[in-house]
């Protein structure tokens, strides 16, 4: 079976058993919620350490800073529209959503299908406004591109004898 889709949505077991079900849908909508939430790609090959957005949002989760992966931009007011009397409280309850959105894609892009909310739950949870509990656990990967070579001052530059294909590792971090 051959798989087609965007790098980035495609869910796990897409990837790598060729099967797909309803969850691989909840998987990608999960992708797109943290996608518009933090104004970052699903991919970015550049950072070496948390190449996927989902790993970037739980890693600042671990943190306990999961409202820090927000882009900044979206917690502004709509231009033309005056800020009100009651900015902080406004401010926190944005937060408080976005913090529902970027815990619902944490669960959404769990890599066990069976762990992945419904999306009957899914749009409960976002028509509820309710901040479910984020996964346990999590699994990280990283993308090299095993073209590069790292400099002495810390930059990468192509290898001269070296292709420029993309290759992915593994390693498993656990929440405590």
């Amino acid at each position: 079976m051959t798989a087609v889709g965007t790098l980035g949505y495609i869910a796990p077991e897409i990837v790598h058993a060729g099967r797909v079900t309803e969850k691989a849908d909840v998987y990608s909508f999960g992708v797109l919620a943290m996608e518009i939430a933090c104004r970052r790609k699903p991919i970015d090959p550049s950072n070496m350490i948390c190449s996927r957005l989902a790993d970037w949002v739980w890693l600042h989760h671990q943190k306990g800073s999961i409202t820090e992966a927000l882009d900044p931009v979206i917690l502004l007011p709509p231009r033309g529209h005056a800020l009100r009397d009651d900015k902080d409280v406004s401010e926190f309850q944005q937060l408080d959503k976005w913090q529902c959105v970027l815990q619902l894609g944490l669960l959404c892009c769990q890599e066990d299908p069976d762990a992945r909310p419904d999306m009957s739950e899914v749009h409960q949870a976002l028509k509820s406004q309710t901040v479910m509990p984020p996964p346990s656990s999590w699994d990280v990967y990283s993308i090299r591109n095993s073209g590069t070579t790292k400099r002495p001052d810390g930059t990468l530059a192509p290898c001269p004898a070296s292709s420029s294909s993309v290759s992915f590792s593994y390693s498993s971090q656990h929440a405590r």
